[in-house]
């Protein structure tokens, strides 16, 4: 969580894998898993490494109540299973293709705005933001009027597993959080009363083992899928234009070939992880990589360090969108694979399709960008951007 290391923690990351792929780290002795064998191996195998673990992350004790703390996201299978079950089918491939012509519609809008201005762009707020709200606001049912909320939210949301908050900043969570419960409460209780087709309204209408899912569940479902949902096509869209600035004859390749687009997409989220850490506790003890890990240890999976392990990606520090079996960890892997994976690329590519033949270059501003400074995320919290626009 230093600045130093937060900026640029692959060198780090690289140290580890090489001379100790696991081993304990600060704060208090959190074992550290680094290659993506030893990783994969925690995630695929929940009856050893359990996802409670994150319970501790997101229960800090000035924060007397968090729904996340009782969700889907800590569930270990069997419980975890039907859970997940209810909401696969509105996140399916089938369900999200046919959101692609709304998503689209969105994508033109943003872009005509973020065109018709002189000088600088603010890409996170005025683009990427917006349009992973309407991504995540259509399955869930939200109205529009709301999206404007879900960028607080959910940098309070992911804020909360950061070592250290300043009073002004517990405050903010704290007051976020309640505003969420509150509004959310109100919401379950119009789709009650007037159900549609979004997901609120199955999840209400829903039974697990003949009950209906009770208020926290259904509270806990919205505390992970609407901040998961923004940030995760928020940070891919802002790092796809880092990237793109970056590499501009990567830029002038999938400009003239969208069909390069999901390579690009994966590319990004392999070199600059959409998450860089996911916890788990010890239900044994168990050997990684030669070192022993005692019985109830908390265990990182460094997800940023694994998806730049030269073991399974070649000249891994190397960005290369025409990579061969880019199977990167960023959606997670296993039983809590990312339910949003389908929502996050058709999302992302809509978004590049719709902007790139608009414009001929990616300039970053001269101030920089700022990223997310949290054990989780690193994405960018803001983007200034000047773009070389195609002539109308």
């Amino acid at each position: 969580m230093s600045p130093e290391v937060h900026a640029d923690p692959y060198p780090f990351y690289a140290e580890l894998r090489r001379n100790s792929p696991v081993c304990q780290i600060d704060p208090g002795g959190i074992w550290a898993i680094t290659r993506y064998a030893d990783v994969v191996t925690v995630l695929r195998d929940p009856q050893t490494f359990s996802s409670m673990a994150w319970t501790d992350r997101v229960s800090p004790p000035w924060l007397k109540r968090n729904p996340l703390a009782n969700s889907l996201f800590v569930l270990d299978p069997p419980a975890h299973t039907p859970m997940r079950t209810l909401i696969n089918p509105s996140l399916s491939s089938g369900t999200v293709d046919g959101m692609e012509p709304h998503m689209r519609a969105v994508s033109e809008e943003l872009t005509r705005a973020v065109l018709s201005k002189t000088g600088e762009v603010e890409f996170v707020s005025e683009f990427a933001a917006p349009l992973a709200a309407s991504a995540v606001g259509t399955v869930l049912g939200l109205p529009k009027e709301l999206y404007p909320r879900f960028k607080s939210w959910t940098a309070s949301v992911f804020s909360i597993s950061a070592n250290q908050h300043s009073p002004e900043q517990i405050a903010t969570i704290q007051s976020d959080l309640a505003e969420m419960e509150r509004y959310f409460t109100e919401y379950f209780d119009r789709r009650r009363a007037e159900p549609t087709n979004d997901l609120v309204s199955r999840l209400l209408a829903a039974t697990v083992d003949g009950q209906p899912l009770s208020q926290e569940q259904m509270m806990s479902f919205l505390f992970i899928l609407l901040p998961g949902g923004l940030e995760t096509t928020t940070t891919v869209l802002g790092d796809t234009m880092i990237m793109l600035a970056r590499h501009p004859d990567v830029f002038q390749r999938v400009r003239a070939n969208h069909a390069l687009l999901p390579r690009l997409i994966d590319e990004v989220m392999r070199f600059e992880s959409t998450a860089h850490t996911v916890f788990r506790r010890t239900r044994r003890p168990v050997e990684l990589s030669g070192t022993t890990i005692p019985e109830g240890a908390m265990v990182v999976c460094l997800i940023g360090a694994a998806n730049r392990d030269e073991q399974q990606f070649p000249d891994a520090d190397v960005f290369n969108i025409d990579r061969e079996k880019n199977h990167h960890l960023s959606f997670g892997h296993g039983a809590h694979h990312c339910v949003g994976a389908f929502l996050g690329r058709m999302a992302s590519r809509v978004a590049l399709e719709t902007l790139l033949p608009h414009i001929h270059s990616i300039t970053l501003g001269e101030q920089g960008f700022a990223r997310h400074h949290s054990l989780n995320a690193r994405g960018p919290v803001s983007l200034p951007l000047h773009f070389g626009k195609e002539p109308s």
